[in-house]
């Protein structure tokens, strides 16, 4: 391949790579990768587009080697960057008790990505003007928010620097590109995941969700648009924790099919960090200085005290579900938290043993890392990216409180966002008296963990009526939608018993009424529709949340006056209790003004038994309860 050398984007199509993952694929070697905008005419159709066209620029390696105060210095630096303190006190429990498993549907996943979009709970503040240097000034406090990334980020990144490093970019119309080392596979400490490498849960869903909400948020201020590639480091590290390679493999291939089921290949592009340093790697410079590091440190540093702080944290990194399967969980924590005097005689080969494979790993560890900095390999392959990282470093920005593989997901309440999952060693749920793990119904991999019972009454009611239409015999119904505003006013008009209060009700009640069914359906997934006879609208009948607390969802039918004492009701409720009982909803409950004899003699015909009378939106009803 020649030096420089451009192609325009590929297309989008069905392949389950993104854009970038298929260009990235379709070159080799050490060229460093730009962008600019280009416009194109489609005879086909008509128009003009304004497509990414990709220039690759040959880069060399940096072919010195580095002194030994530099080692030294980024050396100390390193290990106080990564170096994360972890309890070191034996716990009073080592696992919680599983109580039972939650079964999931896949739907569970779609809603989850939708609750947790940040225009459903962050406003982004929008540049005060058009010009180029307030967009700058506006991506740099969006990306400080601690909502998005961390506090540390707007000490740990000048903003003049960094508006000089995106102020040519986005003066070229260019799209930003985000780069976050990371998800390299599941921890095997023993106390801190009870499965395999290649299990992904909810902790770097959420992740993953984060950064799709952060490219949405910037379109808002910088709508030229913006991506993100997370560089999976499992390959690299695989051999140095001791984790299976296979597992490390299925491990990036589930990353990508969650990115895919998320539906966010547009935001987010998974590329493997070995295959920068495999291309850069040509003539074996790469090796050759891994190989001087790895000498220098395990010579000069291995010994100083500086240096075991990285070593005491590789015993807690290493897969110890492998290296101390023969140990129980007293022996194992002392093996790997303990000093040597502190152990006991009969633990002390398996102490040495596991020190010196963790002394190795960090000597290993640390000159990986130093070979990044040194050569800057990620900025070589991407010179316009943005660096970030997980947890706050000097000159990146964090874009998360945790790492999200490093532990398993967990809940204490139901969750519902992101913002409900946090990343927490087993180990810690042991002072539960009991947890529940959720699985996805189609695979059984781990979502999260937590102690609140799932509501499954609102997953099944969303697939009990079709929102685009259903029939029975000569009636039809469907969601209602905004232009149904006029009809359903007509329908109520001088009707006092087609609205909940009884009395007739003007246009503002309907017009509010039919927000609140829409806001029902995205809220939900499910609500009241629209009943149509002879292409006329003859009224409203469908399933809400009446508590969403203690898991309960009522019916709710009103006909137009024309439509009444004509068995329609009750062929609608036959339908309806039928199609909940299909879905697997065992339970519905009706609410019914208790002056309203028809209606409780229809339900009681189905078999509702009268619970107690209750405030419902403001009138006295009587609370039913219907087994199906």
């Amino acid at each position: 391949m020649a030096d420089n050398y451009s192609i325009v984007e590929p297309l989008g199509n069905q392949d389950r790579d993104t854009k970038l993952e298929r260009y990235w694929k379709s070159f080799e070697g050490k060229y460093g990768l730009r962008t600019s905008r280009i416009i194109q005419f489609d005879p086909y159709a008509s128009m003009s587009r304004s497509p990414v066209q990709y220039k690759l620029e040959k880069f060399n390696l940096n072919r010195d080697i580095p002194s030994q105060e530099w080692i030294r210095d980024n050396l100390k630096q390193f290990i106080r960057e990564e170096i994360m303190v972890s309890a070191s006190e034996i716990p009073q429990y080592f696992s919680p008790e599983i109580d039972g498993e939650i079964i999931l549907p896949d739907e569970y996943l779609t809603d989850f990505l939708h609750n947790s979009e940040w225009d459903n709970f962050l406003k982004v503040e929008l540049p005060k003007d058009d010009t180029d240097s307030e967009m700058a000034n506006c991506i740099y406090r969006l990306l400080c928010n601690p909502q998005i990334g961390s506090s540390k980020n707007a000490v740990n990144n000048d903003e003049s620097e960094f508006i000089n490093h995106i102020l040519p970019l986005i003066e070229q119309r260019k799209r930003l590109l985000f780069v976050l080392p990371g998800f390299p596979f599941k921890d095997q400490n023993k106390f801190r995941v009870p499965y395999d490498a290649a299990r992904i849960d909810f902790s770097e869903i959420s992740f993953i969700i984060r950064l799709h909400n952060l490219i949405q948020s910037l379109y808002q201020v910088h709508p030229f648009g913006a991506e993100a590639i997370v560089l999976s480091d499992g390959r690299l590290y695989q051999d140095i924790f001791y984790i299976d390679p296979i597992e490390v493999e299925e491990y990036q291939w589930r990353l990508h099919d969650y990115r895919n089921k998320l539906n966010i290949q547009g935001d987010v592009s998974i590329i493997d960090l070995m295959d920068l340093i495999e291309r850069a790697n040509e003539d074996g410079e790469i090796t050759k200085l891994i190989q001087h590091l790895e000498t220098v440190i395990s010579n000069d540093y291995a010994q100083e005290d500086f240096f075991l702080n990285l070593i005491q944290g590789m015993k807690w990194n290493l897969n110890s579900r492998k290296l101390l399967k023969d140990y129980d969980d007293i022996d194992s924590w002392n093996i790997i938290k303990s000093n040597r005097c502190d152990v006991r005689r009969d633990l002390l080969k398996i102490w040495n043993d596991y020190h010196n494979i963790a002394k190795e790993a960090a000597v290993r560890y640390a000159a990986v890392n130093l070979m990044l900095k040194w050569t800057d390999l990620i900025r070589k392959f991407f010179p316009e990216s943005i660096r970030c990282t997980v947890h706050a470093k000097k000159n990146q920005f964090a874009l998360a409180k945790s790492y999200a593989w490093n532990g398993i997901a967990w809940s204490e309440r139901w969750p519902k966002t992101l913002r409900d999952i946090t990343t927490v060693p087993f180990y810690m749920l042991g002072k539960y008296v009991k947890v529940k793990l959720a699985t996805f119904q189609s695979t059984k991999f781990p979502c999260f963990f937590t102690t609140e019972r799932y509501n499954q009454n609102l997953d099944y009611a969303k697939n009990i009526l079709e929102a685009d239409g259903w029939n029975v015999d000569n009636i039809f119904g469907r969601e209602f939608n905004i232009f149904d505003l006029a009809e359903f006013v007509e329908l109520g008009r001088d009707d006092e018993n087609f609205a909940w209060e009884k009395k007739e009700m003007s246009e503002e009640y309907y017009k509010a009424l039919l927000q609140f069914r829409i806001g029902h359906y995205k809220k939900y997934g499910f609500g009241v529709h629209a009943i149509f006879m002879d292409g006329n609208l003859i009224g409203q009948m469908g399933l809400q949340v009446l508590d969403e607390q203690k898991n309960q969802i009522e019916y709710v039918i009103f006909l137009g006056k024309d439509y009444v004492h004509k068995g329609i009701g009750s062929k609608l409720l036959k339908y309806l209790f039928s199609r909940c009982k299909e879905e697997g909803l065992t339970t519905v409950f009706g609410v019914i003004r208790s002056d309203n004899d028809i209606s409780r003699h229809i339900v009681e015909k189905f078999g509702g038994k009268m619970v107690r009378t209750m405030a419902h939106y403001h009138q006295s009803g009587v609370l039913y309860e219907i087994e199906l």
